[in-house]
């Protein structure tokens, strides 16, 4: 497979706090948001032509710090950022291309790494320094309670991932480890310990397009692929580990990872500056099919969900970049 480059942009013209950390795409594929180290998010509209990518708006001057990750949600008229000031903000979108701050989330006492929307857009997560998980629920009128706070890692928790449609949810971090979650009809409880899953922190973690499996990618440079194995119901459904990789050449952590949305195509990259494209078969044997070198550090990949062939790629440089892959 080749991988070559549509598109080069930069998130932020800082000189010196210029670091981009994260991209998300709207569920309609035309709209982009990237968070980063000069405290802003900004949004970017997805050519017609599919070929480049224009910024329409910057939500700037309410985070203190750097914006580590943002997300939109499933209905697509709201943003959620997460910043190292603790807290997190949520957007709504207004007439056209300009999004208002509607809420403004407290209760972390660090560090927000992560926060995420499940795919009914009924809960969100958030993930921080202070180890915890908070789990949210979005009420009637769209504000935001948080549901229950989940203390079972002992480091900082780096992400969480819902499964795109039940409602397991998955976090990892510092410790090593990762743990999924599901709501028992009374409160979220801990549904599977994987315990340690990699030798050093857990950067990441994806779910292919029907939660069918899930690639996790550390510290260590490992990439791992999960399983799900089926249960008679949700409670009974287990996840297994199916594969370890160590991609070619590969010394340095891996930090990101994301399915493409439509075939079982899995990319990660990281501090070997380097891009890697695996595909899962049917007989369930993974297979490295494209690379793509690239000049700093990919914090963050995100395959287009309308058009599988395009990735967008945020990096240490401030770079944000599409890619074209071509069988």
């Amino acid at each position: 497979m080749e991988v070559t480059k549509l598109f080069t942009g930069f998130h932020s013209e800082n000189i010196v706090n210029n670091r981009a950390w994260y991209c998300h795409w709207k569920r309609d594929g035309k709209l982009l948001v990237t968070t980063g180290e000069d405290k802003t998010a900004k949004v970017w509209r997805f050519s017609q032509d599919g070929q480049k990518l224009r910024l329409i708006t910057q939500l700037t001057g309410d985070h203190l710090r750097t914006v580590r990750s943002a997300q939109f949600s499933p209905c697509g008229r709201y943003i959620i950022t997460a910043s190292f000031d603790s807290s997190m903000r949520v957007y709504e979108q207004e007439d056209g291309e300009h999004f208002e701050e509607k809420h403004r989330l407290d209760g972390h006492e660090h560090e927000v790494k992560c926060a995420s929307f499940s795919s009914s857009g009924q809960y969100m997560a958030s993930a921080s320094r202070d180890k915890n998980v908070f789990v949210w629920q979005v009420d009637e009128d769209e504000d935001f309670d948080v549901d229950s706070v989940l203390q079972n890692h002992t480091g900082d928790v780096k992400f969480v991932v819902w499964h795109p449609s039940e409602n397991f949810l998955v976090s990892g971090g510092y410790d090593m480890t990762a743990n999924i979650y599901r709501y028992d009809g009374s409160d979220w409880v801990v549904h599977q310990s994987l315990g340690t899953i990699h030798d050093e922190t857990v950067w990441s973690l994806a779910f292919n397009h029907d939660g069918s499996y899930f690639t996790t990618v550390g510290g260590d440079g490992r990439i791992k692929v999960w399983k799900m194995i089926r249960g008679a119901s949700e409670a009974q459904h287990k996840f297994v580990h199916l594969s370890s990789i160590t991609p070619p050449d590969s010394i340095w952590p891996i930090f990101t990872v994301c399915w493409d949305p439509f075939r079982n195509l899995f990319a990660c990259g990281g501090g070997d500056r380097r891009l890697w494209i695996y595909e899962l078969s049917q007989d369930e044997t993974i297979t490295l099919i494209g690379q793509y070198e690239h000049g700093s550090d990919i914090n963050c990949i995100a395959f287009n969900p309308k058009h599988p062939n395009v990735l967008s790629l945020c990096s240490d440089d401030g770079e944000i970049v599409l890619l074209e892959l071509k069988q």
